[in-house]
């Protein structure tokens, strides 16, 4: 019976010292903050006495030394009065630039100021560990190559690459990758400053969200994710939300996109710059008094030979360039020579005040554009407020469709299309549509219908014709981002791109010996080739629902291997 009572009593100090400790909160290794943190504001999170608590952490750079500036905590459920003990191991860590041997401090109880609320403060420390987690500097991963690019997951990671910029990294021919969702906090410093600070290299967000992003210094010349890129960037699967790009009385030129703001001008080069499946919603505002406003919804200024392909904005764009020249739009305020925008959207309003007198380009998708156009459509209000209205004039594509332009297949909700310039446009297909009709089923399969060769031949045939300097082969511009386009698809009450890329929903019948797909005349297979062709027509919109299909005569398929479809099931009725 003793040897009984003597296990239940060791069971049950396990067992109490288990549930103390579940009280305590889960910390990291003592961390002391130096040169490769990351200056910024950073978010932590732990389990105090009652509840979560959230510590707020700013670094910033005294002198050589990267320093915690201003730190706070916040925790709505412990205990008042010991929570007023608690954060006073606040300054303890600012003191030291650092939370080594705080917790075995408090653990022993050897820090006085927080008597009774070793919890609460155990979890502040904690909480300040998993905040500089996010500052530790560096990729996460990768060497940089094509088939190992850099990974950044952290908001501390896209911040070292924004340092790295900086101090002159450039990081062409080089690969990188996101591999989260990335939250900003605070002011955000744009990636490139200027041609000798620039980014080069391929970014690819694999689909990957980057929020909150925040930019205010009116110091700035270029105000984006990327300020400043070299021509033959690329940059891709991106997407960005509650963006606020809130620039007051700029003091120098200014040129601001939310995803990049300038692709450096390179007329000599031959490299394209490719902007793909990328999306931005949110607000941009730049006032200045008098100096050059270039503002776009995902870019500011983009070089000859861009391709900029199956993106988006919902943007709410507002300049006022005072006296100085205003270029702006819900996509890319100025484009340059021999550029591509295939398959793009703009939502948001924009909205432009300047009193130059003799200036002022603004469109819901371009300020001024030149290249090729298709597939494009704006569904925002578009407004100039200027000396000269007359001349210049809001477009509710583009304020000027410059004279190395061909559009085609393009829609608006607005009074004109294109408030002037000399540039070519196909008038059957540039279509004025109601707020509800871009809204619309018909409207989304419209898009897709664009997409489908027979209208890629024409657009073709029709580029050709129109003979625009640098861009009469089509398929050669098509070529710069392999051919791939999204389909469309209506989504919330807005007709916007799927994320999938584009598939035929006709059924080429020209794949099976003979027939119609009917029940008296089925589509016939008589071969392996046809046989192995079918089975590859089959994706997301051909199923062929109500079709029927018959073999002809027995097949031989052991030529190769067969590869069956993913489909769990297929509709249609076999007549073997």
């Amino acid at each position: 019976m003793k040897h009984k009572n003597w296990k239940n009593k060791l069971l049950s100090a396990l067992m109490a010292a288990v549930m103390t400790l579940s009280l305590l909160p889960a910390t990291a290794l003592a961390v002391t903050v130096d040169d490769t943190y990351t200056p910024g504001t950073y978010n932590g999170t732990a389990t105090g006495f009652k509840g979560d608590v959230t510590v707020t952490v700013t670094l910033d750079k005294d002198g050589e030394n990267t320093v915690i500036s201003n730190i706070a905590a916040t925790g709505e459920k412990e205990t008042s009065d010991r929570w007023e003990n608690a954060v006073k191991i606040l300054d303890t860590i600012k003191t030291n630039n650092s939370t080594d041997g705080l917790t075995e401090k408090l653990n022993n109880k050897e820090i006085d100021a927080v008597s009774g609320a070793t919890i609460s403060a155990k979890a502040i420390v904690a909480a300040t560990e998993d905040a500089l987690s996010k500052a530790s500097s560096g990729f996460s991963g990768g060497s940089g190559k094509a088939d190992d690019p850099y990974l950044i997951s952290s908001e501390a990671g896209l911040r070292y690459l924004q340092a790295q910029v900086a101090a002159g990294t450039t990081y062409v021919d080089q690969y990188l990758k996101l591999t989260s969702d990335i939250a900003l906090t605070g002011e955000w410093t744009p990636i490139g400053s200027s041609s000798a600070l620039a980014f080069g290299g391929t970014f690819d967000g694999d689909g990957h969200t980057i929020s909150g992003m925040t930019i205010t210094n009116s110091a700035l010349g270029y105000a984006g994710l990327f300020g400043y890129t070299l021509n033959g960037v690329v940059i891709q699967n991106v997407h960005l939300t509650d963006v606020s790009i809130n620039i007051s009385g700029a003091a120098q030129n200014v040129y601001a996109g939310a995803l990049v703001a300038f692709i450096k001008v390179d007329t000599s080069g031959t490299a394209s710059s490719v902007i793909d499946n990328c999306t931005v919603s949110g607000s941009i505002s730049i006032t200045t008094a008098n100096k050059v406003t270039v503002v776009g919804g995902l870019t500011g200024f983009t070089d000859q030979r861009t391709a900029i392909t199956n993106c988006g904005t919902d943007v709410t764009v507002i300049a006022d360039s005072g006296t100085g020249r205003a270029t702006v739009g819900g996509l890319s305020a100025w484009v340059g020579l021999r550029s591509l925008f295939m398959n793009n959207y703009t939502l948001g309003d924009v909205s432009v005040t300047t009193t130059h007198a003799t200036y002022g380009n603004v469109g819901g998708a371009f300020g001024q554009v030149n290249g090729i156009i298709y597939n494009v459509y704006t569904a925002g209000n578009v407004t100039l407020t200027s000396p000269d209205t007359a001349t210049y004039k809001p477009g509710a594509i583009a304020g000027d469709l410059a004279a190395a332009t061909y559009a085609d297949s393009c829609y608006y909700v607005g009074d004109t299309a294109f408030g002037a310039g000399s540039g070519k446009s196909n008038a059957e297909t540039i279509g004025k549509k109601t707020a509800d009709e871009v809204a619309s089923e018909g409207f989304a399969q419209l898009l897709h219908d664009n997409l489908a060769p027979a209208a890629i031949t024409a657009m073709t045939a029709n580029v050709k014709n129109a003979n625009v300097s640098g861009c009469a082969d089509f398929t050669a511009m098509t070529a710069r981002v392999n051919d791939a386009f999204q389909d469309w698809t209506l989504s919330k009450g807005k007709v916007v791109l799927s994320g999938s890329l584009w598939v035929n929903g006709e059924i080429d019948a020209s794949i099976f010996a003979s027939g119609d797909g009917s029940e008296e005349t089925p589509y016939l297979i008589t071969n392996d080739t046809q046989l192995r062709t079918f089975a590859a027509s089959l994706n997301d919109k051909i199923d062929y629902t109500g079709k029927f299909v018959a073999l002809g005569d027995n097949i031989d398929v052991s030529s190769a291997a067969w590869n069956p479809h993913r489909r769990q099931r297929l509709r249609l009725q076999w007549h073997l």
